[in-house]
């Protein structure tokens, strides 16, 4: 009976010491889980099935009360807290493409993509357009300021460079397959970090750099943030999101989604999704934190602030509104989409609008609109922009050149000259402080504070024609039907570059270089001193 009783008191002790091992070997299980979370280790980060801040609700209507993020304030800050890479008053070469070249600011053109098969290349600048990131044939190569140019790695389908330049994010892999592999890439130190693995659709990463949005298919739609030193967190949505911005601190996410009964404008605000509009938007303006958005729709013009709930409507009169960005930089986030990224945190001092009998500047940091041409109904054909003493657009008036500006509390119209035509054509600097226009086949010049006077005859054949190029900051015209020709400020100053240009026509990314037309039909483009082929 004693060695009976002994081995129920030695079972009992093994039972005892058997269960504090497993519940201690339990304990330690998840607490590495949880600090691998915590670390966004990588091996968690890189299966759906891992992503530890999924959310179990699928996301059905806007402005739903529930988080949809697990995280209650839907927000990284130590991404957002990183040093921007950005150049202080960066003034060196600036790059940019068109036509499948890519030039810089100094005259500089590389030639060896331009093969004749594609519309644009798929490169991407950051905001002073002193960084590149170009992937062609699957290479995807970083550009410097010099054009100089850096592989940064083979088999990739997709990539792009950050606001603040000195990180990009890249796809490699087959397309449409779980083999793709999206990375973060540190520029300036030439180190990558592996974000995630699987079949990846879009891409889109913040201004810093530190964070990316990407979207998959897994039989059902997913959208997830992730990045460098921050939380993974998904988001189940019902339909297919082409993402279009995120914010440093992955708190704003901005995203057109497709296959539901009408395409939709969204976003996810902290955790609630937002509906922005109820079509797809084509154009769309960021501030520099991407956590303000100007847009326009057939509601009318709105603006939307994190945590705001719903879209403010600045005016609900959009026929032939354009946005015009006025003044500072402008980061088109694609070379092949109207989404942009601002260098403001106030967009009443970077943009403008104009119709064509009408234009219009912002105040205020939640934007309301003032039309500076109200008091004149002639007025027609607007330039803009916003200048140290606020707002302004030049125009014309019955056969007139005239200003409008704004200094904030009014608005003072100025007839700068009295051509005689009707509708006289003319171009402007950015600054609107020197302009040209055409009168009796001859071009004048009125510069701020100056006398008017003729800089250049035209010649016999009539021509209408003006541009003016950003590269010279000199006013372009045809003269005899044959002769490309640029004039500067002063009476003589005229150059002719060829001699055989017909029509003259805007090129490259927002018009910014001199195209013309050959009297045989073909096509050039004048960058820099050096006239190409289109």
């Amino acid at each position: 009976m004693k060695s009976n009783g002994n081995k129920k008191i030695l079972t009992t002790i093994l039972t005892a010491v058997l269960a504090v091992v497993i519940a201690l070997s339990g304990y330690l299980l998840i607490a590495f889980i949880g600090s691998s979370v915590q670390n966004g280790s990588p091996s968690l980060n890189k299966d759906l099935d891992d992503k530890t801040e999924d959310t179990d609700s699928d996301i059905d209507n806007a402005n739903k009360d529930d988080d949809l993020s697990s995280d209650e304030e839907g927000s990284d800050k130590s991404a957002s807290d990183v040093e921007s890479r950005r150049t202080k008053n960066y003034d060196g070469p600036r790059i940019c493409q068109a036509d499948q070249y890519i030039y810089n600011s100094d005259g500089k053109i590389i030639k060896d993509f331009h093969d004749g098969e594609r519309y644009y290349l798929e490169m991407t600048v950051n905001a002073d357009a002193s960084e590149a990131v170009l992937v062609y044939d699957n290479v995807c190569y970083y550009i410097d300021a010099d054009l100089n140019m850096t592989e940064i790695e083979t088999d990739v389908n997709d990539a792009g460079i950050c606001f603040d330049g000195g990180y990009c994010y890249y796809v490699t892999g087959e397309v449409g397959t779980t083999e793709q592999e999206l990375f973060i890439y540190d520029i300036w130190n030439q180190t990558k970090e592996s974000i995630y693995t699987g079949n990846i659709i879009t891409v889109c990463i913040s201004p810093n750099g530190q964070v990316v949005a990407f979207s998959t298919c897994y039989g059902k739609p997913g959208l997830y943030t992730d990045g460098i030193d921050i939380k993974a967190r998904s988001y189940n949505i019902d339909n297919d999101p082409s993402l279009i911005a995120i914010s440093n601190d992955a708190s704003m996410i901005y995203y057109n989604e497709f296959g539901g009964k009408d395409d939709e404008f969204k976003c996810i605000d902290h955790g609630q999704e937002v509906t922005l509009s109820t079509k797809r938007m084509l154009e769309s303006y960021f501030d520099k934190e991407c956590k303000q958005i100007m847009y326009m729709d057939k509601e009318g013009v709105k603006y939307y602030k994190t945590e705001s709930g719903e879209p403010v409507i600045i005016t609900e009169d959009t026929e032939e509104l354009h946005f015009d960005v006025a003044r500072g930089i402008s980061m088109p986030i694609s070379f092949f989409s109207e989404h942009y990224i601002l260098d403001t945190d106030c967009f009443s001092d970077a943009l403008m609008m104009h119709s064509f009998d009408d234009c219009y500047a912002f105040t205020g940091l939640v934007p309301e609109i003032i039309c500076l041409t109200s008091g004149n109904e002639k007025a027609r054909n607007f330039s803009t922009a916003i200048t140290d003493e606020g707002p302004a657009c030049i125009g014309t008036s019955e056969g007139n050149l005239v200003k409008f500006s704004y200094d904030g509390k009014d608005i003072t119209e100025t007839r700068l000259y009295s051509t005689g035509s009707i509708g006289p054509d003319y171009v402007t600097n950015k600054n609107l402080d020197t302009v040209w226009f055409i009168m009796n086949n001859d071009i004048y010049c009125l510069s701020e504070g100056k006398s008017t006077v003729m800089v250049a005859a035209q010649g016999d054949r009539l021509n209408s024609q003006l541009l003016w190029d950003p590269f010279s900051e000199r006013c372009f015209f045809i003269k005899d039907d044959m002769y490309l020709c640029s004039v500067g400020t002063e009476s003589g100053d005229v150059e002719t570059i060829c001699d055989y240009c017909h029509l003259l026509h805007s090129e490259g990314v927002k018009s910014q270089l001199i195209g013309f037309t050959s009297p045989d039909s073909k096509y050039y483009i004048l960058i820099g001193d050096e006239i190409v082929e289109k």
